[in-house]
């Protein structure tokens, strides 16, 4: 169990795009130190065949849910499902990429970063993170994928 607390909210937030709230966020409960791990992912771990044939199956690609890749042959998949249940809250760190902050108007910048293994991911801070402060994780195209070849 982690010692930090932590909380989902609205985001601080807005898409450079079209000026919107970026939704729910992962905040910050409590003071969180440079180097800490805040939180793991959650998800069922997949080969890259198995994944492949889920998304084969399901035939609708934008239902393909937060999968993150831990391995060249093996990705956890299905993140968003236990955000919904409220067991895996890392998926709700949102991304800074193409963002500002909704009262500064400056464009947000990451504090943590996702360290994955074969068994599983999970975020760090990269620096100390405040109180009540967004958690924001740079997310590349390997944290969000169609298939895998």
């Amino acid at each position: 169990m982690y010692r930090y607390r932590l909380y989902i909210d609205r985001s601080d937030y807005l898409s450079s795009g079209n000026g919107q709230s970026i939704g729910q966020g992962l905040f910050a409960g409590s003071l969180i130190p440079a180097g800490t791990r805040i939180i793991t992912y959650k998800g069922s771990i997949l080969t890259k065949d198995e994944y492949n044939k889920k998304i084969l199956a399901n035939g609708d690609i934008e239902q393909r849910g937060y999968t993150l890749h831990l391995t060249l042959d093996t990705v956890l998949a299905d993140c968003s499902k236990f955000a919904n249940d409220s067991t895996c809250f890392a998926s709700m760190a949102n991304s800074p990429r193409n963002t500002f902050h909704y009262k500064t108007g400056k464009k947000a910048k990451a504090n943590s970063k996702i360290v994955t293994f074969a068994s599983g991911a999970y975020l760090v801070a990269t620096r100390s993170i405040p109180r009540y402060d967004e958690i924001l994780t740079p997310y590349g195209v390997k944290y969000k994928m169609i298939s895998m070849k």
